[in-house]
């Protein structure tokens, strides 16, 4: 399901790192990476969380894994922040983080217990969606420590590559699925860590007086959503 373009601008990315690709059954971990174009395949026991990855300079640290379906309304909020369409754009995301106070120098939550949105459209056209992800799943989880919340809402590029609808799907991630050799939406499938979480959240919250989704919705979307449980 990748277009031309995509196709022909896949040998840009000679030297490739992307992931990781975590699946969880029976408290075993099945990890898989890419580091410098090789795939990379690890299968750990674990008996606790969190538990931390850090291979080739990706990183990730699997801090829960319970998901259960998202809170959707809230009172009372001391302040509200909201942001939108990060496409891949991690480094651009930091920055913008970094400057209204959400985190601090370090990348780690420190806006209270104040309420954060990010109103979908993480994935494609960019490249750093994986990276951006995993920031995300870590910086909720302290958020509720301090009393805070993040707020992940699915957009509409979320639905698609849930439903394998890749038009927009950036070259990195169709080498990504070479060279591990599985189909995209498989990486994000109900089995793995991400696959489950992003399937947790919803298209709408609304914090006091303000009701937050990415651009509306429609019954057709929900229809749509319907088909993500792969």
């Amino acid at each position: 399901m990748y277009t031309k373009n995509q196709q022909t601008t896949i040998n840009e990315f000679f030297v490739l790192k992307d992931g990781p690709y975590i699946a969880e059954s029976n408290s075993v971990l099945d990890i898989a990476w890419i580091c410098n174009d090789k795939a990379k395949h690890q299968a750990t026991e674990f008996k606790s969380i969190p538990i931390y990855f850090s291979q080739c300079g990706l990183t990730a640290e699997v801090n829960t894994l319970e998901f259960t379906e998202d809170i959707i309304e809230f009172t009372g909020v001391s302040k509200i922040a909201a942001l939108s369409d990060l496409h891949g754009q991690f480094d651009l995301m930091k920055q913008l983080l970094t400057n209204n106070k959400i985190i601090n120098n370090e990348g780690k939550w420190s806006y209270g217990d104040g309420h954060f949105v990010i109103t979908g459209d993480i994935f494609d056209r960019g490249d750093k969606v994986t990276e951006i992800l995993w920031f995300i799943f870590e910086l909720e989880q302290q958020a509720k420590q301090a009393g805070g919340s993040l707020h992940l809402l699915l957009g509409n590029h979320e639905v698609m590559v849930l439903n394998n609808d890749l038009r927009y799907l950036h070259a990195k991630y169709v080498r990504t699925a070479k060279l591990l050799d599985v189909e995209f939406v498989s990486l994000f499938n109900k089995h793995t860590i991400l696959g489950r979480w992003l399937r947790s959240k919803a298209v709408l919250v609304k914090i006091d007086d303000y009701l937050f989704a990415h651009g509306g919705f429609t019954p057709t979307l929900l229809k749509v959503q319907c088909h993500c449980n792969r």
